[in-house]
């Protein structure tokens, strides 16, 4: 594929032959087999589709990378940043972000993406501590509700302080053998 061609294709294309292309460049991004000079291009196209007017190109390209800890960083990180259901996706899963990243995201970023960091399949030490600092009480919730979140005793202190007065986290916190 050369990427000048592309670029013109993506300017006439359908938006359904544009997600399609989406879906199958994230799909080959993620192959072992696929040579460097390829990978470049390919990584390229998906940077020219970051910008699609359409959400659903960039929905189909998080969607495909998921969990893939090959996802090229730029991408992702352009993701987490777009709309509310492209963020979730890739904050819930993806493996590419840093500890500093997540932690911003929980400080700055809106309730949603709180909540889908705090349900991921693993979560440092630092993003517990994060949510419990500054989650909302959904993601503190959905934090005490994650098998992967380990908390220190300061961690369930603050989530007492900053939500007891939730019933539904009071309940859980006070079910913790953990707790003093």
């Amino acid at each position: 594929m050369v990427i000048e061609y592309f670029m013109e294709w993506v300017q006439t294309a359908p938006v359904n032959k544009r997600i399609n292309a989406a879906s199958a460049l994230a799909r080959a991004c993620t192959k072992k087999t696929v040579q460097q000079d390829e990978r470049d291009e390919i990584e390229a196209a998906l940077t020219v589709l970051l910008e699609d007017n359409a959400p659903a190109v960039r929905f189909a390209i998080a969607e495909t990378f998921g969990a893939f800890a090959s996802a090229p960083r730029h991408v992702m990180t352009a993701l987490a940043a777009d709309n509310p259901d492209i963020s979730l996706i890739v904050l819930s899963q993806s493996p590419v972000f840093h500890d500093a990243e997540l932690i911003n995201f929980v400080r700055r970023g809106s309730e949603e993406n709180q909540i889908a960091i705090s349900c991921r399949p693993w979560l440092s030490a630092a993003v517990v501590n994060a949510i419990c600092n500054y989650g909302c009480k959904d993601a503190a919730l959905g934090l005490l509700m994650n098998s992967a979140a380990r908390f220190t005793s300061d961690d369930l202190h603050r989530l007492a302080e900053r939500h007891g007065t939730h019933t539904d986290i009071r309940l859980i916190l006070s079910d913790r053998s953990d707790i003093t």
